[in-house]
């Protein structure tokens, strides 16, 4: 009698797969699959990852480092399902602050509920990220506040978008 074992293994397990590594090429492609532009060729490497960073606001090899520290810190685990292309979509929302019903039709007409939860489930990431991976952009050298008069607060909300650190 040919008896079958089969190992036991956590749901959470199985569909941890898409929380792996994500290599720097990875992230390149996925981007212009993400905003529907992978029909266009590119001769020199450079200029598509100049494309990308236009796009995203950062080169794929930032993407990589904070797949992750994301991956390191365990915020992955909070979802079923985390995938690299949410986490562009959150980049794409920093990088570009357009409506939420722009941005849907620029990641493929996504239904905006599913758009917002990964939103902010990523951004909530990157924050928790923020002493390594992001910083904020000021005139001066204090935070804004009531008390700073000189301080850019009316550009706050665009200086709070995160600026990505690029000498990581």
């Amino acid at each position: 009698m040919l008896q079958l074992v089969v190992p036991f293994a956590p749901p959470f397990a199985i569909t941890m797969q898409h929380a792996l590594p994500v290599l720097e090429d990875e992230f390149l492609e996925l981007g212009f699959i993400v905003l529907r532009q992978e029909h266009r060729r590119f001769k020199v490497r450079e200029r598509k990852i100049e494309q990308f960073k236009s796009w995203y606001g950062i080169v794929p090899a930032r993407c990589s480092t904070i797949w992750s520290k994301l991956i390191a810190i365990d915020w992955l685990r909070q979802t079923k399902r985390p995938q690299p292309k949410h986490m562009l979509w959150a980049l794409l929302f920093l990088r570009s602050y357009s409506s939420e019903a722009h941005l849907c039709s620029m990641v493929g007409g996504v239904d905006a509920k599913t758009f917002r939860k990964w939103l902010w489930f990523y951004l909530g990431g990157i924050a928790r990220l923020s002493s390594s991976v992001v910083r904020t952009r000021h005139c001066c050298s204090c935070f804004p506040s009531a008390k700073c008069s000189r301080c850019c607060r009316s550009n706050y909300r665009i200086d709070f978008a995160m600026i990505l650190v690029t000498e990581l």
